[in-house]
């Protein structure tokens, strides 16, 4: 009996069409170290004042960028933000309030050559934001901290190993933002990156050895930047899928949501494909509920400091939830919807466009048109006769192979 190959080389060519989108979604080598670079320089201008000096001053990202979740904005005119913290080791809540640190980085950006630069001189509510030129469609949100001494000891104590880098931050919104107390808003973006890699420790080891292998170097020497895993992309995806279906929507899924219920269903999957249909499948199952003054309220626990609920806008903004669901259930269906036995290349394409976006779409086909003449050139295309999808791993019954061409002309002196 012969055996159906179709849904595993459908599969197989759908995941790699996914895999290029992530790609291209992402933000190019010369992107990163053009904002790597410029958040270096911001960091040792800020160190050169003697009173931050003083106070040991370390900048480091987080976010998206920092997690290598980071998109391109959907179109050319937004801007990409990179999230950073400037945490000064030797602060303490006994001698500053949020104010004066959030003054003393702040009266350094102002007093030179950042001040054209600086989005608002009075500062947002908790972060400075330097903008660029708009060629660069980039800006740098730099989040004044100090060290969250309190929660590290705690943590501590509880034998959490990831709360020894939890930071006190700046929050112009609470009550006691200009009075010497403890009582700041907590944070830890450098445990929450480490619980990320957590998550998918064994595909970023098997990227690293493929990568090594490939420039002929040792593991160690793979910084985490340079390899992406499969949740990596689904989160990418996903949050494109976000801005693609709630545009201009302020409700809409917040993209911390997306990444820790996404790295929490991770069983760590080899294919992206897969990946993206269980986490979407096991999301619910951590959406948690609690009692609040005796009212049911939908928690969903920070990892690394489990007293934050990122769902607590929820209460408040009870639509934010309803929008999350439902764009939960939609994206869900999407993505099932793309493996189906009589997609083609052109409802596979109108699908795409739908969910993720034409011009994105385009760029990626444009893409892979491009590396299939290669394989083409090198004998190794084939094409599913039933489906019109192109490959090099086809191996259906209804697939052949491409045969190069050569359009040389026969000259006739």
């Amino acid at each position: 009996m012969m055996k159906n190959y179709s849904s595993l080389s459908s599969k197989s060519e759908l995941n790699k069409i996914l895999k290029k989108m992530s790609e291209v979604l992402d933000i190019t080598t010369t992107q990163y170290d053009d904002a790597t670079s410029k958040y270096k320089a911001i960091a040792l201008y800020l160190n050169n004042d003697e009173k931050i000096n003083t106070l040991e001053p370390d900048m480091y990202a987080q976010g998206s960028f920092a997690l290598g979740t980071i998109i391109k904005p959907l179109s050319d005119k937004e801007e990409y933000d990179i999230d950073l913290v400037c945490e000064l080791k030797k602060g303490s809540v006994k001698n500053l309030t949020q104010s004066d640190l959030k003054d003393l980085i702040g009266d350094r950006l102002k007093s030179g050559r950042y001040r054209d630069k600086l989005k608002d001189l009075k500062g947002s509510r908790r972060c400075w934001t330097i903008e660029y030129a708009e060629d660069t469609q980039l800006h740098l949100d730099i989040l004044p901290a100090i060290p969250d001494t309190d929660s590290r000891l705690l943590l501590a104590s509880n034998g959490n190993s990831l709360g020894h880098s939890a930071i006190s931050i700046t929050d112009r919104e609470t009550d006691n933002f200009y009075t010497i107390n403890d009582n700041w808003v907590k944070s830890n973006p450098k445990g929450y990156k480490k619980w990320f890699n957590e998550q998918m420790l064994v595909q970023l080891n098997e990227s690293k050895r493929l990568f090594a292998a490939t420039m002929k170097a040792s593991i160690e020497d793979v910084p985490d930047y340079k390899v992406k895993t499969p949740l990596q992309r689904a989160v990418q995806l996903l949050k494109r899928h976000r801005d693609s279906t709630c545009i201009d929507n302020d409700d809409k899924p917040i993209s911390i949501i997306i990444t820790t219920l996404s790295a929490r269903a991770y069983s760590n999957e080899d294919n992206l494909y897969d990946a993206l249909i269980n986490i979407l499948e096991k999301m619910p199952n951590y959406i948690n509920h609690k009692f609040k003054n005796g009212k049911k309220i939908t928690f969903i626990e920070n990892p690394v400091y489990a007293r934050e609920n990122f769902a607590d806008k929820w209460e408040k903004h009870p639509v934010r939830e309803q929008i999350f669901m439902k764009w939960l259930e939609d994206a869900k269906s999407y993505f099932n919807k793309l493996l189906k036995t009589d997609n083609n290349i052109i409802s596979l394409n109108e699908s795409l466009s739908r969910g993720m976006g034409e011009n994105i779409v385009k760029k990626v086909f444009s893409e892979l048109g491009k590396q299939n003449k290669s394989f083409r050139e090198s004998g190794k295309l084939r094409m599913d006769t039933k489906t019109g999808i192109l490959g090099s791993s086809l191996m259906t019954e209804s697939s052949k192979k491409i045969k190069n061409h050569n359009f040389h002309g026969v000259y006739k002196g």
